[in-house]
């Protein structure tokens, strides 16, 4: 009989949710950091700044977010992404590289960073939490009637 797997890790514990997608989900440690919460957030962040048009031509809608450095990576400021249309994405990345032993692009020491940064982003999404809950309530209070 199959063990159900357990539960996702809080979605302030980037490092954590990395090893758990891995684990569970059979993927590279690059592709596990892109579905956690903390990217999803600093995507959603980047496509608002944006206004979902790309920062690279400013004539397409845009499709993706590009790092244009990994010194942060488990802890990006807004300036540290653009939002990228498919093709101003691959125009950045002109030339093809080789996959490591992760999958992913030839970036060695990438895991590393996420060690380094992981307390740096735990605070961070706390932060970003806490700015929140005032507009959540006040979604919620406005939903209810109030």
């Amino acid at each position: 009989m199959k063990t159900p797997k357990p539960p996702k890790p809080h979605p302030c514990d980037v490092l954590e949710q990395v090893k758990w997608i891995i684990q569970y989900e059979k993927t590279t440690w690059y592709v596990a950091y892109l579905k956690t919460d903390w990217w999803a957030f600093v995507r959603r962040r980047c496509m608002a700044r944006a206004w979902n048009a790309c920062e690279r031509c400013q004539c397409r809608p845009a499709r993706q977010v590009h790092h244009l450095t990994y010194e942060r990576l488990g802890a990006e400021r807004l300036d540290d992404v653009i939002a990228v249309c498919p093709q101003g994405h691959a125009e950045m990345h002109n030339t093809p590289r080789p996959a490591d032993e992760h999958g992913r692009y030839g970036w060695q020491g990438m895991p590393e960073i996420l060690y380094r940064v992981v307390s740096r982003s735990t605070k961070a999404m706390a932060h970003a939490k806490a700015l929140a809950a005032p507009i959540k309530q006040k979604r919620k209070n406005a939903a209810e009637g109030h």
